[in-house]
C-alpha cells in the first residue's frame, strides 16, 4: 500500500489517510465546484499522490528521477537533502502523478521556495500535477522547471485560455 494521500483523478475523490482508512470526499465538498472536477474526469488513468516521509518517496521516485539525471539533478539532491540531513527543510511537500502506479511525474517544494517539477513522462501528467495542487490549495510562491515544462505547467498549455497560475515567478531552463 501507498503511503500518503492519493486523489485519483475522476468525479469521486479517494483519499486514503493511512492503510485501514479509505472516505470518498466529492469534489464540491472541498469548494471546488464541478467544473474542476470535469477538467480533471478527462484524464481519468493518473493519479495525483501526496507523500509524506521522504525516503519512502526517494525509494520510489528516484529510479523516474534518473532516467534523465542531468534534468533532474536538483530534484535528486533535494530528495538526497530531505532523507540524510532532514533538519535543513523542515518543511517540505512531496507529490507524483502516477499511472497504472508508476511515476510519471515528481515535484517537491521545501519551504519558502519555488515548487520545482520534473519532465513528465506523458504529456497530460502536468494538467493532472497542477489539478492536484489547485486541489490542495498548495501554497506555490513559483515554479522551477526545465523548458517547456515550466511553461507548461504555468499556462496550461497553449490551448489554454489563460494563464493556470497566477502572479507567480517561473524560472526555466533548456537542460
Amino acid at each position: 500500500m501507498r503511503e500518503g494521500i492519493i486523489f485519483p483523478t475522476a468525479p469521486q475523490h479517494l483519499v486514503r489517510t493511512n492503510s485501514d482508512s479509505i472516505s470518498r470526499i466529492s469534489p464540491t465538498s472541498t469548494g471546488l465546484g464541478p467544473g474542476l472536477s470535469r477538467a480533471i474526469g478527462t484524464i481519468a488513468a493518473m493519479d495525483f499522490v501526496r507523500h509524506t516521509d521522504p525516503s519512502a518517496f526517494a525509494a520510489r521516485v528516484t529510479p523516474f528521477l534518473m532516467r534523465d539525471k542531468a534534468r533532474h539533478n536538483l530534484l535528486l539532491g533535494l530528495i538526497t537533502t530531505l532523507v540524510e540531513r532532514p533538519d535543513v527543510y523542515p518543511e517540505f511537500f512531496l507529490w507524483t502523478v502516477e499511472d497504472a502506479g508508476e511515476p510519471v511525474a515528481v515535484a517537491l517544494r521545501t519551504a519558502p521556495f519555488n515548487v520545482v517539477v520534473s519532465r513528465p513522462a506523458i504529456d497530460d501528467a502536468l494538467e493532472v500535477l497542477a489539478a492536484g495542487l489547485h486541489e490542495e490549495r498548495a501554497e506555490l510562491p513559483g515554479v522551477t522547471a526545465a523548458l517547456p515544462e515550466v511553461e507548461t505547467f504555468v499556462t496550461g498549455g497553449p490551448s489554454a485560455p489563460e494563464p493556470r497560475l497566477t502572479g507567480t515567478w517561473a524560472s526555466g531552463s533548456t537542460a
